[in-house]
């Protein structure tokens, strides 16, 4: 009467034995898995880093414009020097073949700000270069980009970025922002001339105080 309650409780124990066993194989599958899942996301990112912006793959980059032969060499050569770090040859390269947004980008990405700026200027987009310059916190460079870009507004703010009040204060007044350099003229210690750009800024509480 004994055997068969022992042969119950040791089939019981192996089958209890068999589920834990698959368990834990199961739950090593599945960190096996997403361990897998999370390298894969972080080389497409990776590759993603080193490829031309906007580029996707060859097929996206002819549906945006037709290359070439010649061209298409150009653009190989370009994401082969990009994918081996030599940003600069790349970014040249994407500029010969008029992609020069794509260029900038690379440039701007990997740090190399007045290559950047340098493409604009050559297409005479100072005001482009300025905007470069001052995301990066280049507020000399930006000023003088915006000084031939003829917007003494965003010069006289860059200046005042930079700490050369008097240079804001000229700039405020040419942008006829009588206020703001009426302020910069105070901070300077130049309080009749600070009166003198209040009244013009319609503020004569402030021009009589």
């Amino acid at each position: 009467g004994l055997i068969v309650p022992i042969a119950v409780k040791i089939e019981i124990g192996v089958v209890l034995t068999i589920v834990v066993v698959l368990l834990a194989l199961a739950v090593v599958f599945i960190f096996a898995a997403l361990w897998q899942v999370a390298n894969v996301r972080g080389l497409k990112a990776r590759g993603r880093r080193r490829r031309i912006p906007g580029s996707g793959d060859q097929r996206s980059s002819d549906r945006r414009r037709k290359f070439s032969r010649i061209e298409r060499k150009l653009f190989q050569e370009a994401q082969h020097f990009l994918e081996n770090g030599k940003v600069q040859p790349a970014a040249a390269i994407l500029e010969q073949l008029s992609m020069q947004r794509e260029a900038i980008q690379v440039l701007e990405d990997h740090g190399f700000i007045h290559d950047a700026a340098k493409i604009l200027m050559r297409m005479q987009r100072h005001n482009r270069a300025g905007v470069v310059y001052a995301r990066h916190g280049m507020w000399e460079n930006a000023a003088q980009c915006f000084k031939m870009a003829n917007m003494p507004a965003e010069v006289a703010k860059c200046a005042r970025e930079f700490g050369d009040t008097a240079l804001a204060c000229e700039y405020f007044e040419k942008a006829e922002r009588y206020g703001d350099a009426a302020e910069c003229a105070e901070e300077l210690g130049d309080n009749l001339r600070a009166a003198r750009l209040y009244l013009k800024s319609s503020n004569q509480a402030k021009a009589m105080s």
